[in-house]
């Protein structure tokens, strides 16, 4: 236990660089498990069902590195608790006494959690094919010439705060740091560069650099914090009632920067788990909201919206009547799942809904886009855009940041034989989704349920 407050006290002691340091190394081997530590999770519903990885990373690692999912919203929250603190060192400082080094520091500072906001709420690319509003739009065609004006301007003030007053200090910053603050700086920079520029990007793509991110404005936050040690102290008489103001006053602006990017996401992200299967044909999300459909129906233009759920059970989803009754008032075809079965009937009225040129696009969706809709997208990548099957598990897997669930081996077994027979006898591994299976429950019900729906296939062809 002495060792133990001995070495805590070791690096928490000096100007915090030994903090930091520690912190960023945490950060690092937390990205490296994530990237290593593939899932088992246990399948309650297939309890004897075998279910393979298909990715050479882990899942997890894959979905973190989607554009807006949980590391660019780290992001978020880190740069804008550092917009808060640089306010209360702003509020706080003494014009006599801090040193233009200091100024220059701390402006630096500023523009790097502006730059972390910007990246963390805009995340590119976008998933719908958006021009977006982070500064790669300003090269996109697509993007109207007024917002490309906007995101320079606001580009050229992010580069101005975050590298011209280190440049401007020169040997001045090198004498005015200790060893181990200049090391973290260069650190910082390098991750910055890495995040912008996005090479190296080894596999999983846009992982590493999003990590690299989170770095950053760790970094930063700790220079931060270090800062608060040069502050004059405040009068006895009114340290209350100061902390109390600054306290009020750093947390509302944290409150609403927050805010703000929330909003720049849901340009970005209108639906959750929305993405692009074919462009100007087929999309997939989850349930959209309200406001998202009617953003993302601007954007695309929608003329059939086809619900994988069954509504019509006690877990209706509470955005189904909205999304219902915009679809009627705006002329869009809706086609709602019905019963419990989900076989190859019902699989193959979906395929020819979405091969019909005048329901395009088409937007596919169930409740969360983790189970029926990933599992119908990867029937239709196999039969209609000739994928194998280990690749379309493999993008299953990715999406959801787990295995598939074991109810798609089920599914798979009992309806792509009907509907490709030829592809699923010559695909290797379909072999390997048959033995997964093999001796489950279910698996004889499921059958007999699709005997009645290859019978009708049959008579339909």
């Amino acid at each position: 236990m002495r060792r133990l407050k001995s070495w805590a006290r070791w690096c928490f002691q000096g100007d915090g660089s030994r903090a930091t340091s520690l912190f960023c190394a945490l950060i690092a081997l937390v990205a490296v498990w994530h990237a290593l530590d593939f899932s088992h999770d246990f399948d309650p519903e297939y309890p004897g069902l075998n279910r393979d990885h298909y990715s050479r990373y882990a899942p997890f690692a894959y979905r973190l590195s989607e554009p807006g999912d949980t590391l660019d919203l780290t992001t978020l929250y880190l740069s804008s608790v550092g917009i808060g603190l640089s306010m209360i060192l702003w509020v706080r400082r003494d014009r006599n006494q801090t040193c233009p080094a200091e100024t220059s520091i701390r402006t630096s500072l500023f523009g790097l959690c502006l730059a972390g906001f910007w990246i963390g709420a805009a995340p590119d690319p976008t998933p719908d094919g958006w021009h977006g509003l982070a500064w790669q739009a300003i090269t996109r065609v697509s993007t109207p010439l007024h917002v490309k004006l906007i995101l320079s301007l606001f580009a050229v003030m992010v580069l101005s705060l975050t590298f011209y007053p280190i440049t401007r200090l020169g040997r001045t910053f090198y004498k005015k740091t200790s060893h181990g603050w200049r090391c973290l700086a260069l650190l910082a920079g390098i991750c910055f560069c890495w995040r912008i520029t996005n090479w190296p990007d080894p596999e999983p793509w846009g992982y590493w650099s999003r990590w690299a991110m989170i770095l950053t404005q760790s970094i930063v936050l700790g220079a931060l914090l270090g800062r608060f040690q040069a502050l004059p102290p405040i009068p006895t008489s009114t340290r209350r009632k100061v902390s109390k103001r600054l306290a009020l006053g750093s947390l509302s602006l944290i409150f609403l920067v927050i805010q703000a990017g929330f909003y720049l996401h849901w340009l970005h992200w209108p639906i959750p788990r929305f993405k692009v299967v074919i462009p100007g044909q087929i999309y997939v999300s989850a349930m959209p909201p309200p406001s998202g459909l009617a953003l993302a129906n601007d954007r695309h233009h929608f003329k059939t919206i086809i619900n994988l759920f069954n509504e019509d059970t006690p877990l209706r989803h509470p955005n189904f009547p909205a999304e219902l009754a915009y679809a009627e008032s705006h002329g869009i075809r809706y086609i709602r799942a019905q019963g419990k079965s989900y076989g190859s009937a019902y699989v193959q009225s979906t395929f020819d809904e979405v091969r019909k040129p005048e329901n395009w696009p088409v937007l596919v969706h169930c409740h969360g886009n983790m189970d029926r809709t990933p599992a119908w997208l990867g029937m239709y990548r196999f039969i209609d855009q000739s994928w194998s099957l280990a690749d379309v598990l493999a993008a299953i897997e990715r999406h959801r940041g787990y295995r598939p669930k074991g109810g798609t081996t089920i599914l798979y077994n009992d309806v792509l034989p009907i509907l490709a027979p030829d592809r699923w006898a010559t695909d290797p591994t379909a072999k390997r989704l048959v033995q997964n299976a093999h001796g489950i429950k279910h698996q004889a019900e499921l059958r007999a349920e699709n005997l009645a729906d290859k019978q009708a296939f049959t008579l339909r062809k």
